[in-house]
């Protein structure tokens, strides 16, 4: 029975299956003892905890064991469902992202009907409450002993607490919904400014003033946290501890009180700069982003056709000025282009990189028949393309990126700097 009809209901998959009916197989046996050994009268419990070969197992525990195996057969089968399945189980709507982690930054949507935000993880004093539907930024999570998983979440417009992540009693399930929102904030991830920003040398409002940032500006997500309501109207805002391309390290709001964006929600180191680029026309490095001021938030009026996107194609590299890319640096590749085995014009192809595709450059270097910047890479991508090396021009004849001049590695060299 239970190496047949019960594990063929749960849909495991085949390894998982197969190692589920050898376990079952092996403890069958000393099972089935247990059983009939229960079943004779004048048996006692002590008689019965040496089943399992003396080692002091009672039928409770057998039977928690096979209990056990049956949760776990039933933990694989969710584990196996398609991304795609699991998405749409988890929110009706299909929006948002499935994690297999809370991630810090993250917004999540509650789906109790009521839920209260404690003082702390160990303080139950309580400091708001929560309803269905209500969206809330992930500050930072933690396990505490006894306790299930709990949040310290930042609601819109309202005050920060902590709640638990997980059930009481079942903690594959929880009051929160462990989709990732749209609009979430990445660790790592590079973002455009889309308003005017002052940057301070603290998390506090109060703290001193490093510098501005102005529309068009690229930031690098470090750290994220809140003040402590230093403002005027002693409000909790969200701080960003940011790192521009010019070195500055300072703090700065990444949206409002009310959860209005003041920095563009795009990851501009992420896959989708891609799909931006294919719409854009070629511009400027330093006009890449185009009066970004024009689309202050994502609520705007202005139509996709006509509002200006960040990563828009542009032209990061000037003849007879540096080059934009580092050797050993690892940069998104934004047109599909031949890889080829060396650098000249006329050499063999190799294959074709698809958009998107990782590289990291191993060698820089100016062709000699039309002076285009082309890069030892090697490719970071799906089946045969992972591993492949070769040369690739680093921009088009018409003269804008083909290789994005985004190092993706730029968050690991900022904290070594800043260790």
């Amino acid at each position: 029975h239970f190496g047949s009809r019960a594990l063929l209901q749960l849909a495991i998959p085949r390894l998982a299956l197969q190692e589920l009916l050898r376990t079952a197989h092996q403890r069958w046996p000393r099972l089935k003892k247990a059983r009939d050994t229960q079943a004779d009268e004048g048996e006692n419990l002590a008689e019965m905890a040496t089943v399992e070969g003396g080692k002091g197992r009672s039928p409770r525990g057998i039977r928690s064991s096979l209990s056990g195996m049956v949760q776990g057969a039933a933990a694989a089968a969710s584990m196996a469902q398609s991304p795609l399945r699991r998405r749409s189980s988890s929110l009706g709507s299909g929006k948002g992202s499935l994690d297999e982690s809370w991630e810090v930054g993250g917004k999540y949507q509650i789906k109790s009907d009521s839920l209260q935000m404690w003082a702390g993880p160990e303080n139950n004093e309580v400091v708001g409450e929560l309803f269905r539907d209500d969206i809330v930024l992930l500050l930072r999570w933690v396990q505490v002993v006894g306790r299930p998983q709990l949040g310290f979440v930042l609601p819109a417009g309202g005050v920060p607490g902590w709640v638990p992540l997980q059930d009481w009693y079942s903690p594959g399930d929880g009051p929160v919904h462990k989709v990732k929102m749209p609009g979430s904030w990445t660790m790592g991830a590079r973002y455009a400014v889309i308003s005017e920003a002052t940057v301070r040398e603290d998390r506090m409002i109060s703290s001193e003033w490093v510098a501005e940032l102005v529309p068009g500006d690229e930031v690098l997500a470090l750290e994220l946290t809140i003040n402590e309501g230093d403002d005027e109207d002693n409000k909790i805002r969200l701080r960003m501890k940011i790192s521009t391309d010019s070195g500055t390290v300072g703090w700065i709001s990444p949206q409002t009180a009310r959860g209005e964006m003041l920095l563009h929600h795009v990851n501009l180191l992420g896959s989708e700069v891609v799909d931006i680029v294919r719409k854009s026309v070629a511009v400027t490095r330093s006009n890449s982003l185009m009066k970004l001021s024009s689309w202050k938030s994502t609520t705007s009026n202005t139509s996709e056709e006509s509002s200006p996107q960040p990563g828009a194609k542009q032209r990061s590299y000037t003849p007879g000025q540096t080059m934009p890319w580092e050797v050993n640096g690892q940069y998104r590749v934004l047109e599909a282009t031949k890889l080829k085995e060396t650098h000249l014009l006329t050499s063999r192809d190799i294959c074709r990189v698809p958009a998107g595709a990782l590289a990291t450059i191993l060698r820089l270097e100016l062709r000699p028949t039309d002076f285009c910047p082309v890069a030892l890479v090697t490719i970071q991508g799906d089946g045969y393309l992972n591993g492949c090396k070769g040369w690739i021009r680093c921009t088009s004849t018409e003269g804008h990126d083909i290789i994005d001049f985004r190092d993706q590695h730029q968050f690991i060299k900022v904290q070594a700097r800043l260790a």
